[in-house]
């Protein structure tokens, strides 16, 4: 029985009659009729795989195979061999794809379709990392109970809706982290979208109730995507909390109930725009709390009541033209590196007037280029 020899029907027949309309859902598609996709063939020419008795773990793809006439992976329920023996995919493994399918001039694979693949167990660690020519939605089957660490980290062309299936225990660290969703599905029970974020989509996990603990608390998988909103009643940002949320995207709103921000709290959340402004109720930003987030433009304003400021704290915060510091009556502790990697074509800090007193100059800023400027405001 040989059920996967036709690359366009594979699509529209595979998995016990799922159609047409399933596969919409899981690309990118506009107004007009859409073209038919045209998946990579499910053999041995193609792609390289382990077995054991009835079960097929994808491993990766043959080497040098040419893919430029095909735009879509596509991974069925089994596999039938040339002796009539078939297989259930159950896996992808460790490294299967990773980094084969990224935004290169020279990758062709756009979509990823896993709504056949009935009887996928688990997508494994790095399995598709830093896949970033993957675009539109991406539906994980209801037969999935494992998506592990870094399995789709990278995955920054994903533009659309992201489903979880119903069967999922597990997501790893990271293993969403940098995609570009727009929506999330849940289907699990084990997971809950938090109620207490605004507009934005956040997973949790169900034993945590509804609602995101944002000192103690974690996001599964780095499922965060869309605009936050923060309780004017948190007090502390959790360590790591929105750590590679790089979903999450608009003006980041500190409300002046927060008092700390924990390391690494909003690390390469590149995806928060506008102006950041640290509110006067904050005393302490340990190190790394916004690094990387390259996406804040225009000011950053540190208050006064700010003593200590960690290392890397504002690392890569590359697209910041001004720092104020205009009320400041002391100079807070501040950690090597802070400032790193600043606008390089200069920028401006305003300073009290009083600022030579203090002892403000350009290098209190550890790491800012030279190139900027001090202004009394």
């Amino acid at each position: 029985m040989k059920i996967l020899k036709s690359s366009v029907s594979l699509l529209l027949v595979l998995g016990g009659g799922i159609g047409l309309t399933s596969y919409l859902t899981s690309c990118s598609c506009s107004n007009s009729t859409p073209t038919p996709s045209k998946p990579i063939p499910f053999t041995d020419e193609y792609f390289e795989w382990t077995t054991s008795a009835d079960k097929l773990t994808i491993t990766g793809l043959q080497s040098g195979v040419d893919l430029s006439n095909y735009d879509t992976l596509s991974i069925p329920a089994t596999y039938t061999d040339g002796n009539s023996d078939t297989y259930f995919i159950t896996a992808i493994g460790v490294d299967a794809f990773n980094d084969v399918f990224n935004d290169s001039g020279t990758n062709t694979i756009t979509l990823l379709n896993l709504v056949n693949a009935s009887n996928l167990l688990s997508i494994n660690e790095n399995a598709f990392f830093d896949c970033s020519g993957f675009t539109g939605s991406l539906t994980i089957p209801n037969s999935v109970t494992d998506i592990d660490d870094y399995a789709f980290y990278g995955c920054s062309g994903f533009n659309e809706i992201l489903t979880i299936g119903n069967l999922v225990i597990n997501v790893g660290n990271r293993a969403f982290s940098r995609a570009r969703f727009t929506n999330v599905i849940n289907n699990s029970q084990n997971f809950n979208l938090a109620d207490n974020v605004g507009n934005a989509k956040v997973l949790i996990s169900a034993s945590s109730g509804t609602g995101l603990d944002y000192e103690n608390g974690s996001v599964v998988g780095c499922i965060a995507f869309g605009q936050l909103t923060i309780p004017d009643s948190v007090t502390s940002i959790g360590y790591k909390l929105f750590d590679a949320c790089s979903g999450l995207t608009g003006p980041l709103i500190i409300p002046d109930s927060v008092i700390t921000i924990n390391q690494w709290a909003f690390r390469t959340c590149w995806g928060f725009t506008g102006a950041l402004t640290i509110p006067n109720s904050v005393i302490s930003i340990i190190g790394y709390a916004f690094q990387g987030c390259s996406g804040f433009t225009g000011s950053l304003t540190i208050p006064n009541s700010v003593t200590d400021i960690g290392s890397g704290t504002f690392e890569s915060c590359t697209r910041i033209d001004t720092i104020n510091v205009s009320d400041w009556t002391t100079i807070p502790t501040i950690g090597n590196y802070a400032f790193l990697y600043f606008n390089t074509e200069g920028g401006i800090v305003l300073v009290p007037s009083n600022y030579d007193d203090l002892g403000i100059t350009i290098s209190t800023f550890k790491g800012l280029p030279d190139t900027w400027q001090l202004q009394v405001i």
